[in-house]
């Protein structure tokens, strides 16, 4: 019974007699679990608020950046000229609020 309620999505199991100690700790855990969920669906928006502002150029080259595209891959498969690649990613940069390319990888990473 346990194992078909933990497939169906509970998180923790307590059987009856139950030890308050054990109750609190497993009210605590779960509380724990909803806020990193908060902060994950908050950062989530954020990210999503910040991509609406790119234009579908922008878009585009926010997409092959987070796949790890050369700018001059991204200039071949856009037919634009590197140096234009490298304008629309500071764009990108500056509107995603990133101050790194690894920091805008993430941010794709929590769009999904």
């Amino acid at each position: 019974m346990v194992v078909q309620m933990m497939r169906s999505g509970v998180v923790d199991f307590i059987e009856k007699p139950f030890d308050p100690p054990r109750l609190i700790e497993t009210v605590r855990g779960c509380l724990a679990r909803l806020t990193d969920l908060n902060q994950q669906q908050g950062a989530r928006a954020a990210v999503e608020l910040r991509l609406a502002r790119l234009t579908p150029r922008e878009r585009q080259v926010f997409d092959a950046l987070i796949h790890g595209d050369s700018n001059k891959a991204i200039a071949l498969a856009l037919d634009i000229s590197p140096r234009t690649v490298e304008v629309f990613r500071a764009k990108v940069m500056t509107k995603m609020e990133a101050d790194s390319l690894s920091a805008l990888v993430r941010m794709g990473m929590t769009l999904g």
